[in-house]
């Protein structure tokens, strides 16, 4: 990744014009609350706090409510048991019919009612297969969610007793019966049944159906309300103990001069990370491209079945980590212009914020914007001559080009 930019990366900083007398130029330069030229005068790179992004998506991650609804009822039920055995099952290379999947399951030592039902979802699907001369896909899954629905009883008996004995089979049988005719075949096509992974909506209708589901609405309330703790004390979480820094692999990217640099009256600072890798024991820094995605990163299926929420130390700690990673380095495509090499630092809550200043002593070079005014390049440039640091500092100051959508570099210094 460095090695192929020559080990260069760039961060945009904004000149905001505090204060209305334009002629105090170097007095707006120090104003307290210019936080990128204080960075650069100082040789820090800030690690900010991901509630103060622009992206109200990045960096916030967590649970749906389906996902933590299915963790819940993994509590007293079987479900979390199914889903295992059902994806053991598809991916045994030995298995390529049913009758192999039935006996590969009559080997599993697993709870007689977890089998009795995986044992029903492939004589259903047999069922329906077979009720076809020539199998149409669409007429199948109409088929299957009504046979389904006809049992819902093979749910309820994976309940655990104290709850499956409150419910009266015959008539939860009887009302799913009739709301499958009351919902229609074109509708039922739409919901596509999924007998492994109930969502909360199917649970509400079966509870209601079955008579014990007056207080549900309070039910969902609590569990939405659980869920947006969850998901607040991981962002939380995040934004205290980890400091992150966007970097670019360009210096002349005009969406990032207008967008970061004050419409191109701002700056550009270069940064050398030649000596990154071989000081990357010691670095407190780590540098990561983003993976600019449509889909969000949440705590979904397949990794709630590799963790234990209560025991996260025994069970799951690795793959937690690998999502909390996973979310911090992946963006919503539509940023993916920016081509953002991201930095993360880890910070001690109880620190203030110096802790997410991190300091360096490789920048190359410095880049003004196209629309910088000329007393703001003066004072700028008498401020950093000041310092022998920066005597061998390239200056350059981009130029429109006059007959291409594109700016170039001009030596200053």
């Amino acid at each position: 990744m460095l090695k192929k930019n020559d080990f260069k990366l760039y961060r945009y900083i904004p000149v905001h014009q505090f204060l209305n007398d334009r002629g105090k130029v170097k007095k707006n330069l120090l104003h307290k609350k210019q936080f990128g030229i204080e960075s650069l005068l100082n040789k820090y790179i800030f690690h900010n706090k991901p509630s103060f992004f622009n992206d109200p998506y990045d960096c916030v991650f967590g649970i749906s409510l389906n996902n933590f609804f299915r963790e819940l009822l993994g509590q007293f039920t079987e479900i979390k048991g199914i889903g295992d055995v059902m994806q053991e099952l598809q991916n045994n290379p030995s298995i390529f019919n049913l009758d192999d999947a039935r006996r590969e399951l009559s080997q599993y030592e697993i709870a007689p009612n977890i089998k009795k039902y995986i044992e029903f979802i492939f004589d259903l699907t047999e069922e329906v297969i077979t009720e076809q001369e020539t199998f149409d896909i669409n007429k199948g899954i109409i088929s299957f969610s009504k046979k389904i629905m006809s049992h819902p009883e093979m749910y309820i008996d994976l309940l655990k007793p104290f709850i499956s004995q409150e419910i009266d089979k015959d008539k939860l049988t009887n009302d799913m019966k009739n709301m499958q005719e009351r919902i229609g075949e074109e509708n039922l096509a739409k919901i596509k049944v999924d007998p492994v992974n109930i969502r909360i909506n199917d649970f509400k209708e079966m509870s209601e159906f079955a008579g014990i589901g007056p207080g549900f609405q309070q039910t969902e309330d609590k569990i939405n309300d659980s869920v947006t703790n969850f998901n607040d004390r991981i962002f939380d979480f995040i934004d205290n103990r980890f400091g992150i820094a966007s970097l670019t692999t360009r210096f002349n990217n005009a969406l990032m001069w207008s967008h970061y640099a004050s419409s191109h009256t701002g700056i550009c600072i270069e940064y050398d990370f030649t000596d990154y890798i071989d000081q990357l024991e010691t670095s407190k820094m780590l540098l990561f491209p983003i993976n600019y995605s449509d889909k969000r990163i949440t705590i979904d299926q397949s990794i709630l079945d590799r963790i234990d929420l209560k025991n996260i130390e025994e069970k799951g700690k690795k793959d937690l980590l690998k999502l909390f990673f996973d979310g911090l380095y992946t963006k919503n495509d539509i940023w993916k212009y920016e081509d953002e090499i991201r930095s993360i630092t880890l910070v001690n809550e109880t620190e203030d914020k110096d802790a997410r200043k991190m300091y360096i002593n490789n920048i190359s070079a410095i880049y003004l914007g196209s629309k910088m005014t000329e007393s703001t390049k003066r004072s700028l440039l008498k401020l950093i001559s000041g310092d022998a640091y920066f005597d061998n500092l390239k200056i350059f100051e981009m130029k429109n080009d006059i007959s291409e959508y594109k700016a170039t570099p001009s030596r200053l210094k």
